[in-house]
This record gives C-alpha cells, sequence and structure tokens, in this order.
C-alpha cells in the first residue's frame, strides 16, 4: 500500500466513525452544547479572529456540521467548508442560513484542491488527532495560505490525551505514566462516538508548523468562559485546574 493510499484509508476510518454518529453529535453540540467546545474552544477561538472578517476567504479544515463556519460567515468572510464525513457535510449544507456565503466540499485535508495563495485564514478544530502524517497537511495548510495568511489550529492537550483519570478525595486526576508515548489512543466523545486519534507531543505540533514554514504567532491553554459551569459543573471545575485545550496561531511567511 503506498502511502496516498494509507493516508486515505485512514481517512476512511474517520468517516465511518463520523458518518454512524454524526447526527447524535451534532445534537449535542447544537443543543445545550459541550463544555470543551461551546465554551471553551469556541470562543478561545473566536477571539484571536478579526470580528469583521468582509473579503476575506476562510477555510473551516474539518468542517463538521458547519457551526464554526456558519459563525464566521456572520462575520463577513467567505467560507469554504471541508470534511471527510458525508454525514456531517450534509448536516452542514442543510443548516446553511441561504443568506450566508458558505460552499461545504467532502473530502480529506491531504488535497483540499484549492489554489495556491487562495486563502486568508485556516481554523483547524479538533482535527489534527486525527491525522497521521501532521506534515503533509501542514504543507498543504501553507500552500494554500497567502503570504502572512494564518492557520489556527486546537487539540486536546496533549497531557490531557497522554494521561489516565482517576479519582482522588472525590476530585478527578490525572496520572501521566509516559508523555512521550507515540502510540494511537481512542477517544471517547460520548453519544456513543469513539474515534481514533494519534499521540503526539506539544514540541510535535509546534515543530510540524515550524518545519513547513510557519511562523508560531500565538500559543494558549485556555480556561473555559464561566458559562460553562452551567453546562457541566464538574468538567468545569476540571478544566479550571488541568489543561484541556492546546490553541495555536500561525503565520505564514
Amino acid at each position: 500500500m503506498s502511502e496516498k493510499e494509507q493516508y486515505k484509508q485512514e481517512a476512511n476510518e474517520v468517516a465511518q466513525s463520523y458518518n454512524a454518529f454524526g447526527k447524535a453529535y451534532h445534537e449535542s453540540r447544537t443543543g445545550k452544547g459541550r463544555l470543551f467546545n461551546e465554551y471553551l474552544e469556541v470562543p478561545a477561538t473566536l477571539a484571536l479572529l478579526n470580528e469583521d472578517l468582509a473579503g476575506k476567504t476562510l477555510l473551516d479544515a474539518g468542517c463538521g456540521s458547519g457551526i464554526y463556519a456558519t459563525r464566521l460567515a456572520q462575520r463577513g468572510a467567505r467560507v469554504i467548508g471541508i470534511d471527510i464525513s458525508e454525514t456531517m457535510i450534509n448536516i452542514a449544507k442543510n443548516e446553511k442560513p441561504a443568506e450566508l456565503d458558505i460552499t461545504y466540499h467532502l473530502g480529506n485535508l491531504y488535497e483540499t484542491h484549492l489554489s495556491e495563495n487562495s486563502i486568508d485564514y485556516i481554523i483547524c478544530n479538533y482535527v489534527l488527532e486525527n491525522i497521521h502524517n501532521l506534515s503533509a497537511v501542514f504543507n498543504e495548510y501553507y500552500r494554500i495560505l497567502k503570504p502572512q495568511g494564518e492557520c489556527l489550529f486546537s487539540i486536546s492537550h496533549p497531557l490531557r490525551a497522554h494521561a489516565i483519570k482517576e479519582s482522588k478525595n472525590n476530585i478527578d486526576t490525572w496520572i501521566l505514566e509516559n508523555y512521550y508515548d507515540k502510540g494511537e489512543r481512542i477517544s471517547d466523545l460520548g453519544e456513543g462516538l469513539k474515534v481514533k486519534k494519534y499521540k503526539r507531543t506539544i514540541s510535535d505540533y509546534l515543530n510540524a508548523g515550524m518545519t513547513s514554514g510557519f511562523l508560531i504567532n500565538h500559543f494558549a491553554e485556555p480556561q473555559p468562559i464561566p458559562e460553562g459551569k452551567v453546562s457541566d459543573a464538574n468538567a468545569y471545575e476540571m478544566a479550571m485546574r488541568l489543561p484541556q485545550l492546546l490553541l495555536v496561531k500561525m503565520i505564514k511567511l
């Protein structure tokens, strides 16, 4: 099997997971919301983007059901959404407000089929852990971004991803046995959705971005906004003590 065929096979495995549980996942996001998304990742990411995106073209890489795409198109951006899951793309198309400039495409992030130097911003949230070859995706992002274009990505914090969750005196704690393990893990997203992900260190992500030519402009380990306590009080308390998210902004030089 060639390297390219291997990437496609792995992407199809991710697609099958989201095809099976995409509707339930979307409903969990648009109902009361998920703490680590609506009350942590989303506000932290949006805070790094201009309020006025008129005249800008933005790629939502791994767009899911279009939750980000809608928010960013409402700021004036022309948004292109790409996702590997047919279920998620169909939901995104069905949910798209007619007045917004959003186009959705079924595809993978190794080959976006977008023109060189055509994108102002890329957002890629909770996606890169599903990607086997990080450098190949970053190279593609660098190719399609305009000079001085920005790429924002978020992942589960590697400390969280590598840790074993235990309870000590009725308080959730993490036991970290091997931070440098580069194996696979199964992430339980709730609603019956389990997805294979790849373990990496923080330096793996940063070095891959810089090797592709990016400048690391911003690095954050945000805490949830106060409203998140209503969504899930226990998870909120833990997220105020232990880092759940790693958020990075890179610029194409």
